[in-house]
């Protein structure tokens, strides 16, 4: 799998051109990114997205793991 990860960035990048303010696609890129060792681009990107939407709810992934870790449990 790892060495998918030079082609799904070049496609992440290339839906960026698209829709430069798209949160998935930043989201997804700063994972290839992460994924490749290239933290300090990660983080930048990361940084992006937060600027664009600054307010956005986390995720049921999110919620789920905070969840558990104030209640031991992850089933709602």
């Amino acid at each position: 799998m790892a060495q998918r990860l030079p082609e799904a960035e070049l496609q992440l990048l290339r839906a960026q051109a698209d829709a430069p303010h798209d949160l998935r696609v930043l989201k997804l890129l700063a994972l290839v990114r992460f994924k490749l060792g290239r933290l300090a681009e990660a983080r930048q990107i990361y940084r992006e997205a937060a600027q664009i939407a600054p307010r956005m709810p986390p995720s049921a992934s999110t919620w789920a793991s905070s969840r558990s870790s104030w209640t031991g449990s992850t089933k709602p």
